[in-house]
């Protein structure tokens, strides 16, 4: 399933819900900051800060995401 999810977000073709279900399972927690912008941290990780303006989030962001999550070794390469 944590497969899956993985997958959809390499595409960049992951719904908002899917994205939480995930940042979630790896371990980040979400705290509210300003407006519609949440931050998702997790120990040795730099933050995510994410706004979700209706059900998916923009390209850009699940970007972010990729990123921080090969930065901290939490994505493998061969996916």
């Amino acid at each position: 399933m944590r497969q899956k999810k993985l997958e959809k977000l390499l595409r960049l073709s992951i719904s908002g819900k899917e994205v939480e279900n995930l940042l979630t399972h790896l371990g980040f927690q979400k705290r509210q900051a300003k407006g519609s912008h949440v931050i998702w941290f997790r120990d040795g990780c730099e933050p995510i800060v994410l706004a979700r303006h209706g059900k998916e989030f923009k390209k850009g962001y699940l970007r972010q995401i990729v990123k921080v999550l090969q930065k901290s070794g939490l994505l493998d390469e061969k996916i």
